[in-house]
């Protein structure tokens, strides 16, 4: 899932760059170039979110896995 959500990350990353070459080749109007730069920005961010909930809940899991082996040794 976090390899799908990185490459969804790139892609939007090339988006922006894509689109701000387009509006310095003069090839967008400002209103098209604001809403695509937006659009291309909250898809990344929420998926930057999304990879991060991932990362947490894996480490969280990892922890839970340390705590319940510390658990039996001391039993």
């Amino acid at each position: 899932k976090l390899n799908k959500l990185n490459a969804i990350k790139d892609s939007m990353y090339k988006a922006i760059k894509d689109v701000d070459f387009e509006n310095a080749e003069g090839k967008l109007s400002e209103k098209d170039y604001n809403e695509l730069r937006g659009y291309y920005k909250e898809k990344a961010i929420m998926t930057i979110k999304e990879m991060e909930k991932i990362k947490s809940g894996q480490k969280s899991e990892v922890r839970s896995q340390k705590d319940t082996k510390g658990k039996k040794e001391h039993k």
